[in-house]
């Protein structure tokens, strides 16, 4: 595993680390995670069937921290990662994505976002916290959020999804048939006129006739061969059944409203880059979210209910 082999080298060389404090624990630190550890004991107690809370998990120097401590609110010298499409175009994109070791567990490390951008690389864990510190420290209102998720998403295949270069042509497209056309000019008896084209109406038209003809029919090829591709598709998954089914473990980033002008709440998926309305998303459930400043259960007892099936598993049907 790539990423065990990073925190060792991080774990065995001082060099690596920028400051002291990733490899001690500051009598502040220590008193907040007794706190901590107080809170989980009685959530255990409490709900002894729940999955157990990730809150104090090593970091890079194999040292306990309190999970919040890992999102660093950060403000970037490059105005292009001050606005949220373009921040989290750059985690997707900069860095390498990892799936988790065990897909049904939390990783055994959680590094700081200063180690994952310099490592480049790293699990949804890793790619949460680097992208909530980016969007906190300019403003926005984010949240790291640990659930479940199938099993595509988990491994950032986007066989079955769009192509995002052709979203974004899309995109462009109708906002340019939205554009306000300019007023057109007026004549005026001093401007001299243009010579008349000597060419047939009927020819010219006759030859739009044909060419919309000839684009409408290659559209059509074009969607018939993505959704038979898109069916194929599905049929391959159908026909391999994931034995982890709504067991996955994955995080990803969750935007609220209020803030920098967001006019809603939306889910991030750090690995890809796309961006899903609440009610939309792929994901399967939530457990629980945290940032900078708090960590919060998922604790609705109308989503949350029990599957006797598998003992200890907790399903969310809807958290909207």
């Amino acid at each position: 595993n790539a990423k065990k082999m990073r925190i060792k080298h991080a774990t065995e060389n001082v060099r690596v680390t920028p400051t002291a404090g990733f490899r001690t624990v500051s009598p502040k630190e220590q008193l907040m995670l007794d706190y901590v550890e107080k809170f989980r004991l009685q959530f255990v107690e409490l709900y002894p069937t729940r999955r157990p809370l990730l809150l104090f998990p090593p970091n890079e120097c194999a040292v306990n921290k309190f999970v919040c401590t890992t999102v660093r609110p950060s403000q970037l010298p490059f105005t292009d990662l001050y606005d949220h499409p373009s921040c989290i175009r750059f985690v997707a994109d900069f860095l390498k994505y990892e799936v988790l070791e065990n897909p049904i567990e939390y990783p055994e490390n959680l590094p700081s976002p200063y180690s994952v951008l310099t490592w480049q690389a790293g699990d949804c864990f890793d790619f949460s916290s680097v992208l909530v510190s980016l969007l906190t420290g300019v403003g926005y209102d984010a949240y790291c959020v640990m659930g479940y998720a199938p099993k595509a998403v988990t491994f950032s295949d986007q066989e079955l999804l769009t192509c995002p270069i052709l979203e974004r042509e899309a995109a462009l497209r109708l906002a340019e048939a939205n554009r306000p056309k300019p007023k057109p000019e007026v004549a005026t008896k001093y401007r001299v006129k243009e010579a008349l084209a000597l060419e047939s109406n009927f020819d010219r038209e006759m030859y739009d006739k044909e060419m919309a003809r000839i684009m409408e029919e290659q559209r059509q090829m074009e969607q018939d061969r993505i959704a038979a591709e898109e069916e194929e598709a599905r049929a391959e998954v159908q026909s391999d059944p994931d034995e982890f089914l709504g067991r996955r473990v994955h995080c990803w980033v969750l935007v609220m409203a209020g803030q920098r002008e967001i006019p809603e709440n939306f889910f991030v998926e750090p690995s890809t880059g796309r961006c899903y309305p609440c009610g939309e998303s792929p994901y399967e459930g939530v457990e629980f979210i945290w940032n900078h400043t708090n960590f919060w259960v998922n604790m609705q007892e109308s989503t949350v209910k029990m599957d006797p099936s598998k003992p200890g598993k907790i399903g969310f049907p809807d958290i909207s």
